[in-house]
């Protein structure tokens, strides 16, 4: 069924000619111009969107009933991951990290880059640096004071 999902969505913007530019991966910018053209960047940005809403459904449904080491590993290490990712976005912003993106192949890569990016702030390095920030003990409130 998943495999379904990724191949329809593939087919639909290719059969809409869709073409995505940098811009609308950042989702930064307020829409520029006149109301035709703020109407066509929300309905670029809904459909990437929704093809972003389709592409987690259909990892969701890959998803194996049996236990595959990294992915176990990854999945255990997600909050890390959700946490660490926005240190690293917000030293980005003053650069256009998406400007770039203008090319289906160029997508590829920039889906690559991120999925990289994922697996290094899922490593066991990162974790091991950053559990004090991610998963801080709170010993202090539950000792036992000898009044």
């Amino acid at each position: 069924m998943s495999i379904l999902i990724v191949v329809g969505s593939i087919y639909a913007a290719s059969a809409l000619r869709l073409e995505f530019e940098g811009r609308h991966f950042s989702m930064k910018r307020a829409y520029a111009g006149e109301l035709p053209n703020q109407l066509y960047e929300a309905g670029m940005r809904t459909t990437l969107l929704l093809f972003a809403v389709l592409g987690a459904l259909a990892l969701l449904a890959l998803v194996p009933k049996v236990r595959i080491p990294l992915l176990t590993y990854l999945g255990t290490g997600s909050l890390y991951i959700y946490l660490l990712h926005p240190l690293i976005l917000k030293q980005l912003g003053p650069y256009d990290t998406t400007g770039w993106v203008d090319s289906r192949s160029k997508i590829v890569l920039y889906l690559l880059a991120t999925v990289l990016l994922a697996l290094l702030l899922g490593s066991k390095p990162v974790r091991l640096a950053t559990r004090w920030l991610v998963q801080p003990r709170y010993n202090w409130p539950f000792k036992s004071s000898t009044l």
